[in-house]
């Protein structure tokens, strides 16, 4: 009989530091992995240039003009009905309403009362047939009946009596509900008469902008979305991106140019104190876009003029001249006055075709959290190249070690496949959450055409941020399973040999 050969000091300790190295790496592997696939995605451009391209802007645009379509409606419902203002009068009649009624019902008892009657009432049509079987006979249940219809009596008595020695007082309730029943009643016609009025105003506009071109979003979508793509998105965009990831994996840099500086003579309570501050730069992207007409190169706009002739092209276009006529106009004073609007609460300019954004400078505490962020981005590049090195170290020290070649082996399918599995896992849950996030967040976008698109938006950037760290791991899981199976294979044959 064969025995395990008694273990020396030696071995012990070996075994030892081999065990702690495979704990080490088990944990700091897949960190070091995630840490460099994360900073390899979040400091280039691909990842966000590729979302804007996935987002389908043209479609949102075209959503974006119906719902500024319907926002004119609800303005003319209120300008001519005067509805939501109505509602506010209408809510405090009806809660007086309420009030009166609970008041009055209350005073006189009525929940109390009426009980004592259902019950009065139920109490003698039951009749000893229907009696349950819990009486010896029937004139035990007679009696019963009997005392229990003249407790009820009393009771139905005292309530009368309290309401008649409390007559002019219910009298008064019952006067005050009566009026606030009378203005609920006229508040209720009125609320009518307005809604009758809105859907009027609705109706007028049934056959408004999406309910003509919804059948003609699938047609123009692709052609103009690949046109946005190629000319905007993947030349002035991306080149304003690639400006920022700079600004912010260039801290050195920005401190030389002065973007990142203290300034020493900022005034507060205390006196004279040394803020930092930090400039972040500004952008123009221009919708002029170079384009050839007639064989003539030309800065053309690339809604009003570009989309404009690619419409024209396409075929099978049941609202041709709408369509248009939509982007036509995109340009205009009033398409751009409404476009503002909503831009400056991204502190974002339109003028003549060129989106905007000024330099901004943060100071105190949010230009410190920009600091350290520009410095983990800056320095991350180090740590970018030098942990998958260090990672690979820890996998060729576990390969080569004197430990057993089993035990070797199952420390690999450890940090390949464990780590891969949590990652998909997370995978799962942060989709999960982008696709709910309207319910995780209810109050965060109002709209509801703002909801649908911030879905897609965090559906996206789940898919382009996470997705490549999922697919890393997946190969690395897929490794450690085919070490699995190697052991595996190994232990059959050994089996056969012994």
């Amino acid at each position: 009989m064969n025995s395990k050969p008694e273990e020396t000091p030696q071995i012990k300790n070996r075994n030892l530091f081999f065990s702690v190295i495979s704990l080490f790496a088990l944990i700091l592997v897949p960190l070091f992995i995630l840490f460099t696939i994360m900073y390899a995605v979040l400091t280039s451009s691909l990842p966000y240039v590729s979302l804007l391209k996935n987002a389908r802007l043209v479609e949102t645009f075209i959503h974006a003009k119906n719902w500024q379509m319907e926002e004119q409606i609800k303005e003319e419902i209120e300008q001519k009905v005067h509805l939501e203002e109505y509602k506010v009068e209408f809510k405090r009649i009806k809660a007086d309403y309420d009030s009166k009624q609970a008041h009055v019902n209350a005073i006189q008892k009525v929940t109390e009362y009426d009980t004592l009657k259902k019950q009065r009432k139920e109490l003698a049509r039951l009749s000893w047939k229907k009696a349950p079987g819990i009486f010896n006979n029937e004139n035990e249940f007679k009696q019963y009946k009997d005392d229990e219809l003249q407790q009820l009596d009393i009771k139905i008595d005292a309530i009368e009596k309290y309401r008649d020695q409390n007559e002019d007082e219910i009298e008064r309730a019952r006067d005050e509900f009566s009026d606030a029943e009378d203005a609920f009643d006229d508040a209720m016609d009125t609320m009518e008469d307005k809604e009758e009025e809105a859907q009027d105003i609705i109706k007028s506009h049934k056959n408004s902008f999406m309910g003509k071109i919804y059948s003609d979003i699938e047609i123009i979508s692709p052609p103009l979305t690949e046109e946005l793509n190629q000319r905007f998105i993947s030349v002035p965009v991306k080149r304003e991106i690639e400006k920022f990831l700079y600004f912010m994996t260039h801290y050195e840099k920005q401190v030389e140019n002065g973007n990142v500086y203290r300034d020493g003579l900022n005034l507060s309570g205390q006196g004279l104190q040394d803020t930092l501050k930090v400039r972040i730069p500004g952008f123009e992207i221009s919708l002029w876009v170079e384009d050839e007409k007639n064989g003539i190169p030309q800065k053309r706009h690339l809604l009003s003029e570009v989309f404009v002739d690619k419409i024209d092209e396409l075929e099978n276009l049941k609202n041709r001249t709408l369509l248009a006529n939509l982007f036509r106009f995109s340009d205009s004073g009033l398409a751009e006055r409404f476009s503002r609007s909503y831009l400056k609460k991204a502190r974002l300019t339109i003028d003549n075709g060129i989106i905007a954004m000024e330099k901004i400078e943060l100071s105190g505490t949010s230009a410190e959290k920009m600091e350290v962020l520009m410095k983990v981005l800056t320095w991350g590049k180090y740590a970018a190249v030098g942990l998958p090195v260090l990672a690979l170290c820890m996998i060729l020290f576990i390969i080569f070690s004197s430990a057993e070649r089993e035990r070797k082996i199952r420390s690999l399918k450890r940090i390949f496949i464990y780590p891969g599995v949590l990652m998909i896992g997370l995978g799962v849950i942060m989709a999960g959450m982008a696709f709910n996030i309207n319910n995780i967040l209810p109050d965060l976008f109002a709209s509801p055409f703002v909801q649908i698109y911030m879905k897609r938006i965090f559906l996206l950037a789940t898919l382009h941020v996470w997705g490549p760290v999922v697919a890393v791991f997946v190969v690395l899981a897929i490794t450690g399973s085919f070490l699995k199976t190697g052991i595996s294979e190994n232990e059959n044959k050994s089996s056969a040999v012994d």
